[in-house]
């Protein structure tokens, strides 16, 4: 159980720290390798930025919420701890890509 609880902490810190660096470390527009690159945020240099910062606060919402579900869910469910600590990580992903993907959107049809 130490060992699970070692892994959700450290995929939580992971997260958190990626965020920050992010924050910190803003990608260049364009930049595939560092930095969320998809439809939505290759629009512009301005929506690039935007989408930057919205995905570096996720990983630090998903960071936080993942660490936070792990305790909840270490006595709960045992063995099990890791398949849906990874099908949460997900499915908390997929929701903070639609949310990002969507605002990006609505933010070019006020233009």
């Amino acid at each position: 159980m130490n060992e699970m609880i070692n892994t959700n902490t450290l995929v939580s810190i992971g997260l958190i720290l990626l965020g920050i660096v992010m924050l910190l470390f803003p990608p260049k527009p364009g930049n595939s390798l560092y930095g969320v690159s998809n439809k939505a945020t290759n629009r512009d240099e301005e929506t690039w930025k935007l989408g930057q910062r919205l995905y570096a606060y996720a990983f630090l919402l998903i960071g936080a919420a993942f660490e936070l579900l792990g305790i909840l869910m270490e006595k709960t469910y045992g063995k099990f701890q890791s398949l849906i600590g990874l099908i949460m990580l997900i499915g908390l992903w997929l929701i903070a890509k639609k949310v990002i993907n969507k605002r990006l959107s609505s933010g070019s049809e006020n233009e």
